[in-house]
């Protein structure tokens, strides 16, 4: 396996398992169990992780293939590097959350909808990137469309 193979793998992770997080998260508000949460918060931290390596895989798989037109790659990257702080953001406000259960205490509310919105949020936003790194190879996905819009190519 090559390091595409590796950015391949390790980019999907994220974006699977936010959406698996947002649907646990949202089971947790319902059903107000705590034990939902900590897992939901576990998991967007865990997302947060692979999130890392996604980014750090990107330009070893760029520089492991030839022949590849910059102006696709460009907003790949731009959008992987937005992704990937976002991410960040997310992972630390989500540790957060876990310290205040170490220290026997609940998240507030308003910390657990700044979570629960924030994953939206990067749901769309690692879809549009996925959707910019599926353009550099796949001819029928590149021109942007309604809902991933076309970053100037």
């Amino acid at each position: 396996m090559n390091a595409v193979h590796w950015h391949l793998i390790v980019v999907h992770v994220p974006v699977v398992g936010l959406f698996f997080t947002f649907a646990l998260l949202v089971c947790a508000h319902i059903t107000k169990q705590e034990i939902l949460y900590k897992i939901s918060y576990s998991f967007a931290i865990c997302c947060a992780i692979f999130a890392v390596f996604a980014y750090i895989s990107g330009p070893l798989a760029y520089e492991a293939q030839v022949d590849l037109e910059k102006k696709y790659v460009d907003p790949h990257a731009m959008l992987g590097k937005i992704s990937f702080m976002a991410m960040i953001v997310l992972g630390m406000i989500s540790l957060s959350a876990i310290a205040q259960y170490v220290q026997q205490e609940k998240p507030s509310s308003l910390h657990r909808y700044v979570i629960l919105f924030m994953i939206v949020a990067l749901i769309y936003l690692l879809c549009w990137t996925a959707n910019t790194g599926g353009a550099i190879r796949h001819v029928p996905v590149r021109g942007g469309n309604i809902i991933f819009p076309s970053l100037g190519n």
